[in-house]
């Protein structure tokens, strides 16, 4: 065997190993992304999450950083990641990112 064949032979092993993994990684991704949110239904219960986030947020365990002599005000931004609804409710799954 020549040194170029063993070269050849090793990148087309290379190649073929990448292509699979990429295919792999791939069809992971689209199987596991998360579900599409009706953004006109996102709107429309934003405002409902907003002020129970900020109405609530000791009980939910957010908001015991500052001193409560200094007024803190929670805010928080939610990223609506699904909305199921059930009847006349509505349950919704979000990411919270909260500060004082």
């Amino acid at each position: 065997m020549t040194t170029a064949r063993v070269w050849r032979d090793t990148l087309i092993c290379v190649g073929l190993i990448a292509a699979c993994a990429g295919a792999i990684i791939g069809v992971s991704a689209w199987i596991n992304r998360p579900p599409a949110v009706n953004q006109a239904q996102a709107q429309a219960v934003q405002p409902a999450l907003d002020a129970y986030m900020h109405d609530h947020g000791v009980q939910m365990g957010i908001g015991y950083v500052m001193d409560t002599r200094l007024r803190p005000q929670l805010f928080c931004a939610a990223n609506i990641l699904e909305i199921r609804t059930d009847g006349p409710r509505r349950h919704v799954g979000m990411v919270l990112n909260c500060a004082d």
